[in-house]
């Protein structure tokens, strides 16, 4: 009975996490052009975006819980766009829209 309650408290928790994570994302706006992208094995294996922001590095983790993949579609160079408000991601290729996806953390 213990271990039932255990798993589920897990679950609860973790999906609460997930809905966290999609809400801090939805309130986000992005919009910058990739450096680089890695996973970064120093950090739990997490798949990593670089980016400049006023002549600053800076690391993006929004991929890290995502599910749809879109970090596999991500090439230096590529900028990405989404307004705060939204789920809706745009990956610009040669001043192009070459992806639109709706970004799914989990949450039910």
């Amino acid at each position: 009975m213990l271990v039932i309650i255990v798993f589920s408290s897990c679950d609860w928790l973790m999906n609460n996490h997930r809905c966290d994570y999609t809400k801090e994302v939805f309130e986000k706006s992005i919009n910058f052009r990739i450096a680089d992208k890695f996973i970064d094995s120093t950090n739990h294996y997490s798949k990593t975006v670089i980016y400049l922001q006023k002549d600053e590095v800076k690391k993006s983790y929004i991929f890290v819980f995502e599910y749809t993949d879109f970090y596999s579609s991500l090439e230096v160079g590529d900028s990405l766009f989404k307004e705060s408000g939204s789920l809706i991601l745009n990956l610009i290729r040669d001043n192009n829209v070459v992806l639109s996806r709706k970004l799914y953390y989990g949450c039910e």
